[in-house]
């Protein structure tokens, strides 16, 4: 009774019903109160000493509410009332009131709405009402028990009532008895009632409910009821015997934590409920909650393994050169460690930065290491994942700089290293693909000069003039050591040209694809990279070379059209010191051969060249565009008129000689005359 409060008065009409009309009794103010009981009392507005109406809420009376400012009911001797409110907040105001009697003093008292339904007459709609106690299931009534269940899915007091006989009464080890002895005796009518009983408590949406789905004695006979849905009674599923196979709890590492061990195994089945057992058919509400809960459970899980003092240490120990550890056991921690990068990746960037730390901290570089020298194909690709995930994320969480004097200011080269031998040296080309994007994002600026926000920051600080000057100082540093320490090993393929082309044989798929990858890498630091830097070292190691002679058609059209994209950016930049060293090297030759065979080609091969050729020739501005075109009538003038576009220009060039000649003679016949 302490939890009702009585309401403030709301200004009302009372009527009574006499035979067929409804009497005006008067107007005054109505008010719920709960003294001694509770009660409905009408004091009349023009003597508030005179009372209209009590009428005390008992037994089990059933109050309509209609329209908006209604209120209709039938007491326990047969008289009929009808309160009329001034206001419809005065009428809502007395049904919360009803509601919350309903509630927690007379709980056979009932409210329900009546709702008009156009012509087809009026519905009413349960508002507050009787809570039917959950019956324990037997072999006879589980209809009786779907509809029970189905009654109070939006009761609270059902919910909690209902929770009560799942976690202390075995509500759901009678459910599973009743499973086995159905399926025992094939009562299939039994086990699609089970079903549907079992999918009914899902739908509730209750994530109470749900976690005692979990628990080690009813997971298993719960998703055995769930092979049995009457909707595809022709389809048997197989939870069972895939949950046994699958659920076995391997410890790479052992967890002393049994709190954690257990929210595991949860979050496991919680992952298996939803992706496989019910799949099909949970709606977007049941869907979001158990997604939550999941989500919830692996934010507890990464969080153990940020905080905790030794299994991080324990488990970068297997890759200790001093351990015993087995291969096998060595995969699975790569195995292990995939998993929780994935997980980490769906969580806000704090909790986040703070495992992927925590990673490099205890030794994640070890776990690498082993991972790209083991031969099997499948620790590769997870330990490429791992790299792409966090550099993604931040890509100077690789990179720390140096702290011993022999190496001061240079940046640990030591991941893009591991990824320059992938892409040059392993045979699986999703491999080669993932390390070619993971090298891409490592050598970006953007990415090196503005990693992700450090931990805590806010993003005043991240507007800090010394912040950003700091992250441009670490992004120099680090193209610095890149230049230095790494980017001869990634493009030495292309400088080692020659040997390639020596044994023609070895040219295939692989090969292509290791070529191609870096065509566009040296296009990337061309154009993103400061030049200084970048002209430098392409210049002295003599790399566009290299690419003009892929554009050869003793390599295949893929590889000779990712040379010439990068030869056309290179030409693109319109740089002084790369166009001379193309006139001067005539790397060019290749590009007009491949225009010469592909003439009479409509294709993108002759695409392509038509391309860089109209760049090139209806560029007037530019003294490098000149000097080019310059370069190109010169050294190859007949090929050019073999070519619509070629000739074109040639005639062009052609007419203005011929009027600068017309010209001249004009002036010549002036200064005679």
């Amino acid at each position: 009774m302490d939890s009702v409060q009585s309401t403030a008065p709301r200004r009302v009409k009372v009527y009574t019903l006499e035979g067929d009309k409804w009497i005006d009794r008067g107007t005054g103010y109505c008010s719920g109160e709960v003294d001694n009981g509770p009660y409905f009392i009408v004091r009349n507005e023009n003597d508030a000493s005179e009372t209209l109406l009590k009428a005390n809420i008992e037994g089990s009376t059933q109050y309509q509410k209609q329209q908006d400012t209604l209120i209709v009911w039938t007491d326990n001797e047969g008289n009929d009332y009808a309160l009329s409110f001034q206001e419809p907040e005065g009428c809502l105001s007395l049904c919360e009131f009803l509601i919350n009697i309903q509630h927690n003093v007379e709980p056979n008292i009932s409210l329900v709405a009546v709702i008009s339904n156009g012509q087809d007459g009026e519905i009413t709609e349960v508002i507050a009402g009787p809570v039917p106690e959950p019956c324990f299931p037997t072999d006879d009534n589980l209809v009786d028990v779907i509809e029970l269940l189905n009654q109070g899915s939006k009761s609270n007091k059902f919910r909690e009532t209902l929770l009560d006989f799942i976690e202390n009464r075995n509500y759901l080890n009678k459910l599973i008895e009743i499973f086995e002895r159905s399926e025992k005796n094939r009562n299939l009518m039994n086990l699609y009632y089970l079903c549907d009983v079992v999918k009914t408590l899902v739908f509730y949406n209750d994530s109470a409910i749900l976690e005692t789905f979990l628990d080690d004695d009813v997971i298993m006979g719960l998703v055995a009821i769930l092979e049995y849905d009457p909707e595809f009674p022709n389809y048997k599923t197989n939870n069972r015997e895939y949950l046994k196979e699958t659920s076995r709890f391997k410890e790479v590492i052992p967890i002393n934590d049994n709190e954690i061990k257990t929210l595991i195994k949860k979050t496991f089945r919680l992952q298996f409920l939803k992706d496989v057992v019910l799949a099909r058919l949970l709606d977007d509400l049941t869907f979001n909650c158990i997604s939550t809960m999941i989500h919830l459970n692996e934010g507890q899980i990464l969080k153990f393994i940020t905080d905790d003092a030794s299994f991080l240490n324990d488990l970068f120990g297997l890759y200790d050169m001093q351990s015993e550890a087995t291969i096998k056991k060595r995969r699975e921690g790569i195995q292990l460690i995939h998993q929780f990068v994935l997980i980490a990746k769906k969580f806000q960037q704090t909790p986040r930065s703070e495992f992927y730390i925590a990673l490099f901290n205890k030794g994640l570089f070890k776990l690498i290491l082993f991972a790209f020298k083991d031969k099997l194909t499948d620790s590769r690709i997870l330990a490429t994942e791992i790299i792409v995930t966090i550099i993604e994320h931040d890509v100077l969480l690789f990179n720390k700089l140096e702290t011993d004097d022999e190496k001061e200011n240079e940046v640990d080269m030591t991941l893009v290293t591991i990824l320059i031998d992938v892409l040059i040296n392993d045979s699986n080309v999703g491999l080669k693909t993932q390390s070619f994007e993971a090298l891409k994002v490592l050598l970006d600026p953007v990415n090196i000069e503005s990693p992700s926000s450090p931990i805590g920051s806010s993003p005043a600080s991240d507007l800090n003039h010394n912040e950003t000057h700091d992250s441009i100082s670490i992004g120099n540093e680090y193209l610095q050591s890149f230049y230095k320490n790494a980017a001869l090993k990634l493009f030495l393929p292309i400088i080692k040209l020659d040997e390639l082309k020596s044994d023609s044989s070895k040219i295939n798929k692989n090969i292509t694809i290791t070529y191609s990858s870096l065509c566009e890498l040296l296009n990337f630091m061309a154009k993103e990279h400061e030049k200084p830097l970048s002209r430098s070292f392409i210049l002295e190691n003599h790399l566009l070379v290299g690419i003009s002679e892929l554009i050869n058609k003793s390599f295949s059209n893929q590889l000779r059209l990712s040379a010439l994209r990068c030869l056309k950016s290179i030409i693109m930049l319109d740089d002084e010191f790369y166009t001379r060293y193309i006139i001067q090297n005539d790397l060019l030759k290749d590009f007009i051969s491949m225009l010469d065979e592909s003439n009479d080609s409509n294709n993108m091969v002759n695409s392509t060249c038509l391309n860089l050729l109209n760049i090139i020739v209806n560029n007037d501005t530019s003294i490098n565009f000149r000097l080019l075109k310059n370069y190109l009538i010169v050294n190859y003038k007949s090929i050019l008129k073999k070519n619509f576009l070629g000739r074109q220009w040639i005639l062009s060039i052609s007419d203005k000689e011929e009027e600068e000649d017309d010209d001249d003679d004009d002036w010549k016949r002036l200064l005679k005359s």
